[in-house]
């Protein structure tokens, strides 16, 4: 019976088709008979494969095949076109930051390993990782495959890591084609998506497998056809009772665990959601709340946090949050961030997430730090005139006091605003940092609040943590609640779960009351780009790859420099 239910309620928010489709369907089946002959004898070879359609044309698009053998990945890259193909591996779903390679059908025995800075020009990667086993070009398809490295230890490579755990972020990917000679503006030539590469299903896909396998059920905490304000920004909170979930045909048992997350984001207003948290409610004797009276003072311990960009989240088989029992959520707060600079009237909007959950117990309970500026009590400070960046230094005093063994980290996500351009969260034990999570791309627009695709790591008790934001501002910029004002948080999802003499959830942030997890803050005023001290594309170069030109220089980079624009638009 709970598969015939989840069946009713998993939906593919991605508009991706995986290997629960044929790639006999991909370009809609229709009219692709040249793809379709050459998957009958090669996608065999390849263990993955997603179709991503094109918002203009469904039957248009992007098939991508791979296969990981060891440390190097075999791809298989397939669109209509007959002028020139790129693939990209992107770090946050757009043209910035991204790993590119570029096929073009006047050089069919050619690929050009190209990477992308904050001009969104192509630029050509002299030591090219990639190797062309084979092309064709015929009758409106273009089909390229290649095979890198993993890991190829260039600076202007994004590396591949085992994602089989599915607390590692599902890597984004971009794709573009076009039918001029020379790679040209794409239009609505323009795909983008999330894999696996360790796995045989896109990110939407591998979550409805987990839930079908896994959950007993489901519950939604969202807004119902909600009036957006005309403001340029506005707080609006809702809450859902345990008697709301209740009437969700959720059982009135004393603990359910929460062991998945999916996003629900109206397609009319996702335009105006800038984000939204979710708060869990307990008393002071960690009984359940009934209602959301009073203003619903007791949601504070966050339990999901949602920007543009972020997927859905199912958690491993030994983890949940708690929902019920002694010390676990009764009733829930959401507070949706709306952005209006335009101030258009008549937006509704439902948006919010879909708790997925069990009965049976699971081992560890799941908690969200927060480390930066939580509270935003910089609010009103400005944030610099250029390139700023501003650190918040947490003790090692604040992790020796909330655990005393070690805790994993199951993901980590940073956050900023418009201005933000990079953001970098540092772990420090004896004086040396062991880790670094970086968004050497930060862009708003893409994710918002994104996640760093890495393993799960631990904190041991004694750790700091360094959270730096970078900015780039006109010099009129504030910290504050508006999309156009500034934030920096990082939210680490962990367990087992903490909370600070049983009942305050773990923080580390500015002017939170607690001397032991009072960060040092420090802001600074930088005179360059090198300044940000990003690690991708450091290794500048300029060069050229036979006639098939590629940008090496922002002089000779405006013929291409338009490629991918579009994923920004």
């Amino acid at each position: 019976m709970k598969h015939i239910f989840l069946l009713a309620v998993l939906a593919v928010g991605a508009s991706a088709q995986s290997l629960l489709n044929s790639p006999s369907s991909y370009f809609g089946g229709t009219d692709n008979i040249v793809y379709r002959t050459w998957a009958e004898s090669r996608a065999s070879i390849y263990a993955s494969s997603i179709f991503l359609p094109s918002n203009a044309d469904p039957e248009a698009g992007a098939a991508i095949h791979w296969n990981i053998d060891g440390d190097t990945l075999s791809l298989a890259v397939a669109a209509r076109a007959t002028g020139w193909l790129g693939f990209g591996i992107s770090e946050n779903g757009g043209m910035q930051g991204a790993d590119m390679v570029l096929f073009a059908a006047n050089k069919p025995d050619e690929l050009v390993d190209s990477y992308v800075l904050e001009e969104r020009l192509p630029l050509t990667d002299c030591q090219s990782s990639w190797n062309l086993v084979s092309s064709q070009t015929n009758d409106g398809f273009l089909i390229f495959e290649a095979t890198r490295l993993l890991d190829t230890g260039d600076a202007q490579d994004r590396a591949i890591i085992d994602d089989s755990n599915q607390a590692v972020p599902a890597t984004r990917i971009i794709a573009a084609w076009g039918d001029s000679p020379q790679v040209s503006y794409h239009g609505n030539n323009r795909v983008r998506g999330a894999v696996r590469w360790f796995g045989d299903k896109d990110e939407q896909a591998a979550f409805e497998q987990r839930m079908l396998a896994n959950a007993e059920g489901s519950f939604v905490v969202r807004a119902s056809n909600y009036p957006v304000k005309s403001n340029d920004t506005e707080y609006a909170s809702f809450c859902v009772s345990k008697d709301d979930i209740l009437a969700q045909d959720v059982p009135d048992v004393d603990n359910l665990m929460i062991i998945g997350y999916e996003p629900i984001v109206d397609e009319d207003s996702k335009a105006f959601v800038h984000h939204f948290t979710i708060t869990g409610s307990r008393d002071s004797n960690n009984a359940l709340i009934g209602d959301c009276e009073d203003g619903f003072e007791n949601a504070f311990e966050l339990v999901y946090v949602w920007a543009p960009g972020e997927g859905p989240f199912a958690l491993p088989d030994n983890l949940g949050a708690p929902y019920g029992g002694v010390g676990g959520f009764g009733s829930f707060q959401m507070e949706t961030h709306y952005n209006n600079p335009e101030l258009v009237q008549g937006i509704l909007d439902s948006s919010g997430v879909r708790f997925y959950y069990t009965t049976q117990p699971r081992e560890f309970e799941m908690g969200v730090l927060q480390l930066g500026d939580p509270d935003v009590d910089l609010f009103g400070q400005q944030v610099g005139n250029g390139i700023s960046s501003h650190s918040f230094g947490c003790p090692g005093a604040c992790s020796s006091f909330a655990v005393q063994q070690p805790v994993t980290v199951l993901r980590e996500y940073l956050h900023m605003h418009r201005s933000g351009t990079r953001a970098v969260n540092q772990q420090i034990r004896n004086g040396q940092v062991v880790r670094s999570g970086s968004i050497d791309f930060f862009n708003f627009d893409q994710q918002g609040n994104q996640a760093v695709v890495q393993a799960p790591f631990e904190v041991e008790p004694g750790d700091s943590f360094n959270t730096v934001c970078y900015y780039q501002s006109d010099g009129n910029k504030v910290f504050g609640l508006s999309s156009q004002e500034e934030m920096c948080i990082a939210f680490l999802y962990y367990f087992p779960r903490k909370l600070l003499f049983d009942e305050f959830p773990w923080a580390c942030g500015l002017d939170m009351g607690l001397d032991s997890c009072e960060p040092e803050y420090t802001p600074r005023q930088l005179s360059a780009v090198a300044d940000l001290e990003r690690g991708f594309g450091t290794a500048s170069t300029e060069c050229t790859s036979g006639g098939f030109s590629v940008a090496s220089s922002k002089a000779s980079a405006v013929a291409v420099g338009t490629l991918f624009l579009g994923f920004l638009m």
